[in-house]
């Protein structure tokens, strides 16, 4: 078999980084969502948002019209992209990210099966705060508690890519029981929470959601 001189090989959604100090190791980044920019994939559509790929009012972070719109309907409940079909183990760390641009909407939220409650006590409406990304300023905001047997946030960051697009990112290690499968992105208030009712005119772009195993963002997979 030949040797590739490259830094990088990519084979369908494993890419192999290797080491320049050990030639016999390796490290790999796997995506383990599918559909990684094909948000209207039924594997992805079970929220409430309405979705809109490869729209040409915007370039994604690659240079090519392939960016997403959400956008929320005007419904009582605030609006969410979700899939139900991720699978997570128990007691294992992971890493969720996807690149984003505001449009009228500024707040993203991202929500990798993390059940969480308000930081101030009790929620009477019974709603989700998440993670939460300011797209204008580039800031991110953690101030969910997460149930105590579905894992904990270990840190969350936001990378400015160029272009008004940022890639946004939490980290997490999942609990020791078992753990449910939804995985959200969503267009939240200032606060995070997504419990309100959103005019129907808010919506931002994403492209490239991924998710990982490991405490480490690595480079962006993208799968089909």
């Amino acid at each position: 078999m030949s040797i590739k001189h490259s830094a990088e090989i990519t084979k369908t959604n494993l890419i192999l980084n290797l080491d320049a100090l050990n030639k016999n190791s390796y490290s790999y980044t796997e995506n383990l969502f599918r559909y990684s920019q094909n948000f209207t994939n039924s594997w992805w559509a079970a929220g409430s948002v309405v979705i809109t790929d490869n729209v040409s009012d915007t370039m994604a972070p690659n240079g090519t019209y392939t960016a997403t719109k959400i956008q929320c309907p005007n419904t009582y409940f605030g609006d969410l992209l979700r899939t139900y079909n991720t699978v997570y183990a128990a007691s294992t760390a992971y890493v969720m990210s996807v690149y984003a641009k505001a449009g009228t909407a500024r707040y993203l939220g991202l929500s990798p099966i993390i059940r969480s409650s308000y930081s101030n006590p009790g929620d009477p409406n019974g709603g989700d705060r998440f993670v939460f990304y300011d797209l204008y300023k580039g800031t991110v905001t953690n101030n969910i508690v997460p149930a105590s047997d579905n894992g904990v946030v270990n840190s969350c960051g936001i990378v400015d890519v160029g272009n008004g697009w940022y890639r946004c990112w939490i980290a997490i290690t999942t609990g020791t029981a078992a753990v449910n499968y939804i995985t959200d992105i969503a267009i939240t208030q200032s606060n995070g929470n997504t419990n309100y009712t959103p005019a129907g005119t808010e919506y931002l772009y994403i492209w490239g959601a991924q998710l990982q195993k490991g405490s480490v963002l690595g480079e962006y997979v993208q799968t089909y």
